[in-house]
């Protein structure tokens, strides 16, 4: 884990803010320049804490009912490595002017997901008061069959199913057979396993013995608030290595690839996007309506819906501050909120040079932290809870890019 607190200790505790990464649950690192806690830290008073953990077969491997002797926890060893940074930030977290009682769990991307899951977890219950998901609706996790699918074809590229052997394997191996298997499962997609999963978390009866957010929502936003949203043109961070998706496409040729995707809709789909975001250049209408299809904001509103009327509420946004480069082929991409969250703009040659972009993370950043403060997040104007009649986000943004 690193800490980074505030050098001037208040009368009271500071909030504590536990950033959990994104990489869905097979890479990634805690250790990313674009959300170093430190300015997040002295600007908005508040502890943060960034955990790196065990991912992919050595975090997620189901060996439950291995035959050489089951390992307790195995399937979702890397949501335990979270739930002890949790209970070392209960246990410790004072000592660095931070308030155990004021703890906001948040994450991007596959970090949102690992939020999700922890709403889940038991063992977690009492260790969070706040949840903060950022572009990563996962409701649904791996069953017990579907691990044990991946971890049958993980066994085979390592040619052995024996425990001991499986200790012996060196990393380079593993890593290995890792890469193997990934080419031949799909990723989580619509906020939910839909197909054979990659490496991730699955049902447990000990562990998480419900999804996150099935029919219903986890009971634990009975009790904390929850902050969700996404960002405009999330698919346009996938969709820029594609050859076609570029900044100079016609409509019509935005079109050809939604009905590509969606036949005989693709006209309709976009002529709604485009009246519902005029500004919009062709490419990022295209971006906008696969988003939609993805399910970050599809995904996000329904647990949005779930939540709504209970507890302390539910609070969404829209990010929609656009980045200028690579000719302002990217919009409002996935990740690019990241640096605008943790006051990291200017380190990060992603968010462009827009001069407005300073004043948008400067709103992110006291919301999150007023958030993770008193559970409402405070921003110039009024964001509103989120309800099932008025389900309007919050938008982040300063004028487009040019």
């Amino acid at each position: 884990m690193n800490v980074w607190a505030p050098t001037d200790r208040l009368d009271e505790p500071y909030p504590v803010m536990v950033w959990l990464h994104g990489g869905i649950f097979t890479h990634g690192t805690g250790n990313e320049m674009v959300f170093n806690g430190d300015i997040l830290a002295k600007s908005e008073k508040v502890v943060v804490v960034i955990v790196t953990h065990r991912l992919g077969l050595t975090g997620f491997l189901d060996l439950r009912a291995l035959e050489a002797g089951g390992v307790a926890g195995s399937a979702n060893a890397g949501m335990l490595d979270i739930v002890e940074a949790l209970r070392w930030v209960r246990d410790n977290i004072a000592s660095f002017g931070g308030d155990p009682d004021r703890v906001t769990i948040f994450g991007q991307s596959g970090g949102s997901a690992k939020v999700s899951t922890l709403s889940a977890m038991p063992a977690a219950r009492g260790l969070f008061h706040r949840a903060i998901m950022q572009s990563g609706p996962l409701r649904r996790l791996a069953t017990p069959d579907l691990a044990a699918r991946v971890r049958d074809l993980t066994l085979r590229a390592l040619g052995t199913r024996d425990l001991d052997e499986l200790r012996s394997i060196p990393l380079e191996d593993l890593m290995t057979a890792q890469r193997r298997v990934m080419d031949e499962v799909s990723p989580i997609v619509g906020g939910s396993v839909e197909s054979l999963p990659g490496f991730g978390p699955a049902l447990d009866d000990v562990d998480i013995p419900e999804h996150p957010f099935d029919e219903a929502p986890s009971s634990v936003f009975d009790d904390i608030p929850l902050m969700i949203g996404w960002t405009a043109h999330e698919a346009a961070f996938m969709m820029a290595e594609f050859p076609r998706f570029t900044a100079s496409m016609t409509d019509e040729q935005a079109v050809g690839e939604l009905e590509a995707l969606a036949p005989g809709e693709g006209s309709a789909r976009f002529a709604a996007a485009a009246a519902a975001a005029p500004a919009d250049p062709p490419h990022l209408v295209l971006a906008r309506v696969v988003e939609e299809m993805t399910g970050f904001r599809g995904g996000s509103v329904r647990i949005a819906d779930m939540v709504a009327g209970r507890g302390p509420g539910v609070w969404a946004y829209q990010f929609e501050q656009t980045t200028d480069v690579l000719g302002g082929l990217l919009g409002a991409c996935h990740s690019l909120d990241l640096a605008y969250v943790f006051g990291t703009v200017e380190r990060i040659p992603l968010t462009g040079s827009d001069p407005r972009r300073m004043d948008v993370s400067r709103q992110m950043m006291h919301a999150w932290a007023s958030f993770a403060r008193d559970g409402v997040p405070a921003v110039p104007g009024r964001w509103a809870p989120w309800t099932t009649d008025s389900r309007t986000p919050h938008v982040f943004s300063g004028s487009p890019a040019v």
